[in-house]
C-alpha cells in the first residue's frame, strides 16, 4: 500500500495542511493552523513529517501531531529553513539578518553569521551574502569561507546541485552552464542521470537539460519546489494563491487549489 503525503502551505493566514491518503493523488484539506499569522517559513522533519516548525515574522510554533496541536510561540521569527536530509535533526534557518542552527530538531539555536540566503544539500550547509558566505560539509559543527553566491538549489536527493554566482553564471554539479535567458525567481532541480532544472521568472517558466527551452502553458509561477521523496513531481504557486502540481517534472501543471490567499511557501512530505 503507497505511504500517505502530507502537504503543509504557509500563506498570509495562516498554515493549510492538506494529505493524501494512500498516495492515491485526492488531497484532502486537513486542517487550518493559527489563523491570522503570516505564515513564511515551514519545516517538516524527514522521516517524521507529524513533527512541524513553522513561523512568521515574530514567532516560532511547533507541533509534534502533524498541526494538530501548537506548543507555546517562541519569540524567534524565521523566514526561511534549509534542512539536512542525513541528519533530521539537524536544521539551518535564517532571521532577517542571520543564520542560525540547530541540531535537536528546533529546540535550540545558535548563530552562525549574518546571511542573506542560506542552501542544504543533505549534510552539506551553505550560507552567503553580497560580500562572504561559509560552507560545512558536517552538518553545522565547523565552517569554512566560501564565494558568495546568489541562489542554489538540490535535487530532491542531494545528487544534483544548481548554482548561480552573483555575477550570473550558472553551475551543474560544479560545471558551467548556458545561462537562463532571464532573470531567475525561483529554481527546482529534477533527479536523474542527467539532471533537469525548472525556474521561472514569475511570468514563464523554463526548462534545462541540454539547453533552455520555455515550457509552453505553464502556470505563472512565483514558488516552486522539488518533494524530497520523489525526483519527478514538483509543487508551486501563483500570485493569485493557486497551488500547482507537476508529476512528470514540469512538462504540465495541474491546478490543485485555487483562492488560498498568498502563498509564501511549500512543504510536502511521506509518512513512512
Amino acid at each position: 500500500m503507497a505511504k500517505a503525503e502530507l502537504l503543509f502551505v504557509g500563506t498570509d493566514t495562516g498554515l493549510l495542511q492538506f494529505s493524501n491518503p494512500g498516495g492515491i493523488g485526492r488531497w484532502l484539506r486537513s486542517g487550518h493552523s493559527l489563523p491570522g499569522s503570516d505564515i513564511v517559513a515551514v519545516w517538516a522533519k524527514p522521516g517524521d513529517p507529524t513533527h512541524v516548525l513553522c513561523s512568521d515574522a515574530e514567532n516560532l510554533y511547533e507541533s509534534t501531531d502533524g498541526g494538530q496541536h501548537w506548543g507555546d510561540p517562541i519569540e524567534l521569527g524565521i523566514t526561511a529553513f534549509a534542512a539536512s536530509r542525513t541528519t533530521p535533526t539537524t536544521i539551518l534557518a535564517r532571521t532577517d539578518s542571520d543564520a542560525i542552527l540547530s541540531t535537536d530538531s528546533g529546540e535550540n539555536w545558535r548563530r552562525i553569521a549574518p546571511a542573506d540566503r542560506i542552501a542544504a544539500t543533505n549534510d552539506v550547509l551553505t550560507l552567503s551574502t553580497t560580500l562572504r558566505a561559509h560552507t560545512s560539509i558536517d552538518g553545522g559543527a565547523s565552517w569554512q569561507s566560501d564565494e558568495p553566491w546568489f541562489q542554489r538549489a538540490a535535487s530532491h536527493d542531494g545528487a544534483h546541485i544548481v548554482g548561480v554566482s552573483l555575477s550570473g553564471v550558472w553551475t551543474i554539479n560544479g560545471t558551467t552552464i548556458q545561462p537562463a535567458p532571464f532573470s531567475a525567481r525561483v529554481i527546482a532541480v529534477c533527479s536523474d542521470t542527467a539532471p533537469r532544472i525548472v525556474c521561472s521568472d514569475g511570468r514563464t517558466l523554463w526548462a534545462y537539460e541540454a539547453d533552455w527551452q520555455c515550457i509552453a502553458d505553464a502556470p505563472e509561477l512565483t514558488l516552486l519546489t522539488n518533494t524530497t521523496y520523489h525526483p519527478d513531481r514538483l509543487w508551486g504557486a501563483d500570485k493569485a494563491g493557486t497551488l500547482w502540481y507537476s508529476a512528470n517534472r514540469g512538462v504540465t501543471w495541474e491546478a490543485m487549489k485555487t483562492q488560498l490567499g498568498t502563498i509564501n511557501t511549500i512543504v510536502v512530505a511521506r509518512l513512512r
